[in-house]
């Protein structure tokens, strides 16, 4: 839910709105993809219920996605394609915004685009803080390991 927060906190209620009404609830059923690998998508996703994974190719699955997490920004963001795909686990839900219209609002309304990209900016820092940490836990750890042994065997030159 605090997922949710860093996008939808930073919105107006009318842009909330704005967005449930131009978006569309769909439904995907376990081990269908919502996103694939290198193909360009035309949507930005926001996930309602269940989870995901996120996969790239040779590295297998690299993240979990759960409720309030947005998918499809990075493509939106960079108009490149997407470098991971996005598989449901389990039954996903999820509000499906089309690029084309989200963008002409960003182009024809000011403030609500300094809000949405505050937010996106916000939660893809979140994002990043979060994979940082992941990616230093098992260095950490290791260097605590590594850290007793030596104190362990200086002791025992003692």
């Amino acid at each position: 839910m605090r997922k949710i927060l860093y996008i939808l906190g930073h919105l107006s209620d009318e842009d909330i709105d704005w967005m449930a009404d131009i978006g569309q609830v769909l439904e995907l059923a376990d081990g269908k993809l919502l996103i694939q690998e290198s193909v360009m998508i035309d949507h930005l996703f926001i996930l309602l219920n269940g989870s995901a994974e996120v996969e790239a190719s040779g590295v297998g699955v690299v993240a979990v996605l759960r409720a309030g997490d947005v998918v499809g920004e990075m493509a939106f963001v960079d108009q490149a394609p997407p470098s991971a795909s996005v598989r449901a686990v389990g039954r996903l839900e999820y509000l499906a915004v089309e690029k084309h219209k989200l963008q002409e609002r960003l182009d024809t309304d000011a403030p609500f685009a300094a809000r949405f990209y505050k937010a996106l900016a916000v939660f893809l820092s979140e994002r990043l803080r979060k994979a940082n940490t992941l990616a230093r836990t098992p260095a950490s750890e290791e260097d605590k390991f590594h850290h007793m042994l030596s104190r362990l065997h200086e002791a025992g030159k003692h």
